[in-house]
């Protein structure tokens, strides 16, 4: 494996409704939620939660999650992206600075909500996926990248593929601390481009189909770990995320960069 290129390809970002948000913005969130229930078989409620109204809330579709969450006691707004994909328009390279990624991501979230909102460290963060590229010789090198890594033992980190089949791979995926993935970036790209949902050129297409692409995920434990520890996410830095990176992918990778 070789020119492998790391990057923030995902960020989770939540902020509590109320002073830090601003009256007015907090009003009109408020104003676009309805309420889910969830009852059972006889008809007792089960759980109720949140759940925001997007067209009613914004203008534009500018690829960004929203959702509403509770920990009981505080509402936060919640949002989610790529920020390579907000700022380049595809997720294949990007940056591993995360304050630069969390400013892409709320400024991008401002201009769909019409506001001016609070800088990264008024924010939670609740996921960051970091990703690595390898450009491998071809499509079949990729494939057979895979097959070793689904067979690969990690100790305890063990791999598992979906039940449908396909050429993903995973390791703890129902973690909420730490997980992993790999997968043959081309045919994504190129089934994304056929539902109209990215638009890249058949050279681009042609340099994801040699694209192996490993995600690693610091989930929302990792981050309540880091806050109750006395650090900022925001202090993360491309050298810790990179270590990150390296530590989970490692046990089954062999140690390749």
């Amino acid at each position: 494996m070789v020119d492998q290129a790391l990057l923030i390809d995902w960020l989770t970002l939540r902020i509590g409704l109320g002073p830090s948000l601003g009256n007015a913005l907090t009003q009109r969130i408020r104003e676009c939620c309805n309420t889910v229930h969830c009852c059972n078989s006889t008809g007792e409620l089960v759980w109720s939660k949140k759940s925001l109204d997007i067209d009613a809330l914004r203008s534009d579709t500018p690829g960004i999650c929203w959702m509403m969450q509770s920990d009981g006691k505080e509402e936060y707004l919640v949002i989610g992206a790529s920020p390579a994909s907000l700022e380049h328009g595809l997720n294949v390279f990007g940056s591993l600075d995360v304050q630069h990624c969390a400013r892409v991501l709320i400024e991008r979230a401002g201009k769909a909500l019409n506001a001016v909102l609070p800088g990264f460290r008024f924010w939670q963060c609740q996921r960051i996926d970091i990703t690595g590229n390898y450009v491998l010789p071809d499509a079949a090198s990729v494939k057979q990248a895979l097959r070793q890594l689904s067979l690969a033992d990690g100790g305890r980190r063990r791999a598992t593929t979906k039940a449908r089949g396909g050429d993903s791979v995973y390791w703890n995926p129902s973690s909420d601390l730490v997980k992993g993935k790999a997968y043959h970036k081309g045919p994504q790209m190129a089934y994304l481009r056929r539902k109209g949902v990215l638009d890249v050129s058949d050279d681009l297409i042609s340099l994801g189909d040699r694209l192996l692409r490993l995600e690693h995920t610091r989930a929302a434990r990792f981050f309540r770990e880091l806050r109750q520890a006395g650090k900022w996410w925001w202090d993360l830095t491309k050298e810790q995320l990179t270590g990150y990176f390296m530590d989970f992918f490692g046990p089954v990778t062999g140690g390749v960069r």
